[in-house]
């Protein structure tokens, strides 16, 4: 006697498989959360060791910072505060430069560098690159020329924000972060390649800053904000600072902490944590 030999109907081999691709989104969504928590960890990580070394410089020199704008400490050469904490990181002394087009070029140092960054795939040439490929930005006002640690913070240094998250590539007034200095800060006019100092807040390339009053007695705040939630490439703006994840804005404060501004965070209560000394009382 012939018997059946046991199988799936079609309608069971397709529920099967819309089961396994529930399950598989499921599975691939987990594990993108995952890596996005650890290379978030990994960046927070990256701010406190840059706060260390940044610490590390100051105590080698009485309390002095290295100015914005690039100037070394006696004043001959322009470089940026990312240069003169390198050989105060965990990777060592300063890494070897290459020879691009008759001029230096840092190489990457993972300290500065990202993986959250999107921007580093948005390069425009392959001669065209920033250097070292910077995802933190130091802040202008915090490290003005001839500030000391503790003294230039009466505001308190875990209320003052040191480095922020920014995009390492931008669209509009493009420039790319570098370590040194290279390209002319007068003359912004245009959008155009080249690198700009890895800071924000900074007067010097009319980045987003707060605008006195006529009658000088307060200010008014600028739209649009100042930050960024991970925006696409053509909506990046090198004058504001761009969040890296949907979650906020990832600082170290000049204590060496690491915390998180909140998109939400209005642009009163975010100049009062870059301001060093502006009198300001911000809650926790």
């Amino acid at each position: 006697m012939k018997q059946n030999r046991p199988g799936f109907t079609l309608i069971e081999l397709l529920i099967i498989i819309a089961i396994l691709a529930v399950l598989m989104g499921l599975l691939m969504g987990a594990i993108q959360r995952v890596r996005s928590t650890a290379s978030s960890l990994e960046d927070k990580n990256k701010l406190k060791q840059i706060m260390l070394a940044m610490h590390q410089f100051a105590g080698q020199e009485n309390g002095k910072l290295p100015a914005a704008n690039g100037d070394t400490m006696d004043g001959t050469e322009k470089f940026s505060p990312h240069w003169a904490i390198m050989p105060y990181l965990a990777s060592g002394p300063p890494p070897y430069y290459r020879i691009v087009n008759h001029a230096p070029h840092w190489d990457v140092v993972e300290a500065f560098y990202s993986k959250l960054d999107l921007s580093h795939k948005w390069e425009w040439a392959e001669d065209n690159f920033s250097d070292g490929k910077i995802s933190f930005a130091y802040s202008a006002p915090a490290f003005s020329h001839s500030a000391k640690l503790p003294g230039s913070f009466p505001d308190g240094t875990s209320q003052t924000v040191g480095f922020a998250e920014h995009y390492n590539f931008t669209s509009k007034r493009a420039n790319s972060m570098g370590i040194s200095v290279v390209l002319d800060s007068n003359n912004l006019d245009s959008t155009k390649q080249g690198s700009r100092t890895p800071s924000f807040a900074d007067p010097a390339w009319k980045d987003w800053r707060p605008i006195l009053t006529e009658d000088g007695t307060g200010h008014s705040y600028p739209d649009p904000h100042p930050i960024q939630i991970v925006p696409s490439f053509a909506n990046s703006d090198g004058t504001r600072l761009q969040a890296l994840q949907s979650s906020g804005l990832k600082v170290a404060m000049m204590d060496g902490s690491v915390r998180a501004f909140s998109p939400a965070i209005t642009p009163p209560l975010f100049w009062a944590f870059v301001t060093p000394n502006g009198g300001e009382i911000v809650g926790e």
